[in-house]
């Protein structure tokens, strides 16, 4: 590959770090302007000049290897690459995908009993507690510093993607579990997890084996939260601030799930089939016996 589209590349990625993106936001970034780089070159294509048919040829090949989201975030991506680099016309009249979410299975209230008694530190305990109720993301969680955390108050100031800040409240067992861990560990500085994200979804995946809970991944704990959260009586508005998104839309998201349990559990209910022989039911047991002779 040409020495200028290898110094286009590095000097977009420095771009968007000066711009405070996240690590994972650059990840997804390096990651688009390799698979476009692969397909060039594969091509004999300069991966600079963004012509219609390569970039339906490369739209056309990722069908096959990536998700719809996937693919959308590689789309975004090379659009916001070529925007900086002067040309806005690249990519632009591609179709993103839609991107489809899908229905999580929150934990039930046994799975969260059974991963709490598989965690043998205070550290792990504090962790899944802190999950399961505040719905915070492994990034926020893992960016907890000491000074963030207020007792008095039990709240924890959490840094959320854009740069975004906000207080939750994950609960008096939640904040006296973080409380036993910085003394058992011994903490005096920041963060009070040092982790990575990808170590706390190993963590958690290790801690659901132990336990025997099938599927078991951080994010799966924001789900959860959420979805017990409307059962209880919550309100969507307030779970939209709770979990830190911009629109209302992306917090009804993660209650479909929730609703569609609702439905279900109508449906058996008010079931007219059952209810038809309900009916026949109810005519047998009211059916006066016959009169003896």
């Amino acid at each position: 590959m040409s020495p200028r589209w290898q110094t286009c590349r590095d000097a977009y990625k420095l771009h968007l770090a000066a711009l405070g993106r996240r690590p994972g936001t650059l990840n997804i970034h390096n990651s688009a302007l390799r698979c476009w780089e692969r397909y060039c070159c594969a091509h004999h294509l300069n991966p600079l000049r963004a012509q219609e048919t390569a970039c339906e040829g490369w739209l056309a090949s990722l069908y096959c290897l990536y998700a719809q989201s996937t693919i959308r975030h590689y789309l975004l991506a090379l659009r916001g690459f070529f925007c900086w680099q002067g040309d806005g016309t690249a990519f632009a009249s591609l179709p993103v995908p839609v991107e489809q979410p899908v229905a999580v299975r929150p934990y039930s209230h046994a799975d969260l009993r059974r991963l709490l008694n598989a965690a043998d530190s205070p550290r792990d305990r504090a962790i899944l507690l802190l999950l399961i109720g505040s719905g915070m993301r492994a990034a926020e969680l893992v960016g907890i510093r000491l000074e963030d955390v207020e007792t008095s108050s039990g709240t924890i100031l959490v840094r959320g993607k854009g740069g975004k800040s906000r207080l939750v409240a994950p609960g008096m067992a939640a904040m006296e579990a973080l409380q036993d861990h910085v003394r058992s560990a011994h903490v005096r500085r920041s963060p009070v997890f040092p982790m990575l994200p990808s170590s706390l979804y190993h963590l958690v995946a290790r801690l659901g084996e132990r336990a025997g809970v099938a599927g078991a991944y951080p994010h799966r704990f924001r789900h959860t939260f959420a979805s017990m959260f409307l059962q209880n009586g919550g309100d969507v508005g307030d779970l939209k601030v709770i979990l830190g998104h911009s629109t209302l839309a992306m917090s009804l998201r993660y209650a479909r799930y929730y609703e569609a349990d609702r439905a279900l559990d109508a449906q058996r209910r008010f079931n007219p089939a059952d209810a038809l022989f309900a009916v026949d039911r109810m005519r047998d047991t009211c059916r006066l016996p016959s009169p003896q002779r």
